[in-house]
């Protein structure tokens, strides 16, 4: 996390290397520019909007004052992303060429504790935007998001290996229609997370199918 400036808002970026600040090395780092941070967000605020969605007011839910700030930040985040991918290149966040899932104790500790639930539980694979726009149906994509093709196949037998499970791919179930411009799913050229249409387009997905598992997770 990052702050800016005192001004009761923070930025949540990732990097490669630990540094205190984004601008420390932007090469290495990735900021997150829809995610907006802040502590002006008070229960009275909080009760103030579910009275407004309840009510069905939607002057309060889109003029109200904090609700705008929080728009502005987002945009004031968004740009100065841009401008990051555009001074230094986009970063890719991936994991260490010699890193094993295998040798991960506490990865290996938390599948073995899911299992020990009893719970059903499925290995998913949410699509990048190359791999919304792939040809290669119910594969990965690992180069266009910086991880080299040998490696990623080897993680994802790592991981397979140890829970038990083949990944779904959720592209797989995508409404064919909103498949046709994968554009619209993402937030932006540079944010392959889902956008405001990608969003509802994911939770459709997951719905069918959880609803073409849900008997055999019951059974």
């Amino acid at each position: 996390f990052n702050q800016r400036g005192g001004d009761h808002y923070w930025r949540f970026y990732q990097s490669l290397a630990p540094a205190p600040t984004l601008e420390a090395d932007p090469k290495v780092a990735d900021l997150h520019a829809a995610t907006v941070i802040t502590n002006l967000i008070t229960p009275q605020w909080l009760e103030r909007m579910n009275r407004a969605e309840e009510a069905g007011d939607e002057t309060i839910l889109r003029e109200d004052p904090l609700v705008r700030e929080f728009i502005r930040e987002f945009e004031r985040n968004e740009e100065h992303r841009e401008k990051m991918i555009e001074q230094h290149g986009l970063v890719r966040i991936s994991l260490l060429p010699d890193y094993s899932y295998l040798n991960d104790q506490r990865f290996l500790d938390a599948a073995e504790y899911v299992k020990a639930s009893g719970l059903p539980f499925h290995l998913i694979h949410v699509p990048t935007r190359p791999e919304l726009e792939s040809k290669r149906v119910n594969d990965f994509v690992f180069p266009a998001v910086g991880v080299p093709e040998e490696q990623g196949r080897r993680h994802v037998e790592e991981v397979g290996q140890i829970t038990g499970k083949e990944v779904v791919h959720l592209v797989d179930h995508y409404d064919p229609e909103k498949l046709k411009d994968p554009s619209k799913l993402v937030a932006s050229e540079h944010d392959g997370h889902p956008g405001q249409d990608g969003i509802p387009a994911m939770a459709d997905a997951f719905v069918k199918f959880m609803l073409e598992h849900l008997e055999g997770d019951i059974d």
